[in-house]
């Protein structure tokens, strides 16, 4: 295997880091879908695409912050702290937006009501996300 300029290990080192934080974000999905679960006995099937959402907020906020690997310690944790604080905000007020949308009209009602609901929730969020991200020109790629 030809590495070329950085070692394999380097890679390799590289890729188990990638790994491990996909794998993190997607245990996080699956305790959150759990707990939703729970608490309301009901499937939401929107709720990846406000994790999605919520993701591309914080997005919006480190680029514009400027945060970047190598700054200095305390601008750079204080902007981390900043886009966790505005992530968990803005994420409550879309998961109490989804409840009083999907789940509240159809309590008490018919159980497959809520779950068309918030596959329909699901697209429009997801839509949303990417016409966020995809307007977004200080976000490449």
């Amino acid at each position: 295997m030809n590495c070329g300029t950085t070692s394999c290990a380097e890679i390799m080192l590289q890729i188990l880091a990638i790994g491990l934080s996909n794998g993190a974000v997607i245990a996080l999905n699956a305790i959150g879908v759990t707990l939703v679960y729970g608490a309301v006995r009901m499937l939401n099937f929107a709720y990846g695409d406000l994790f999605a959402l919520t993701t591309v907020l914080v997005v919006v906020v480190v680029r514009g912050l400027d945060l970047i690997p190598g700054m200095a310690a305390l601008p750079l944790l204080g902007g981390l702290a900043l886009a966790l604080v505005a992530s968990m905000a803005f994420g409550s007020a879309l998961n109490v937006a989804v409840e009083r949308v999907a789940f509240r009209p159809f309590r008490g009602g018919s159980r497959l009501a809520p779950l068309i609901a918030t596959v329909g929730l699901s697209f429009m969020l997801y839509e949303a996300a990417l016409l966020w991200r995809t307007s977004d020109k200080s976000v490449p790629g």
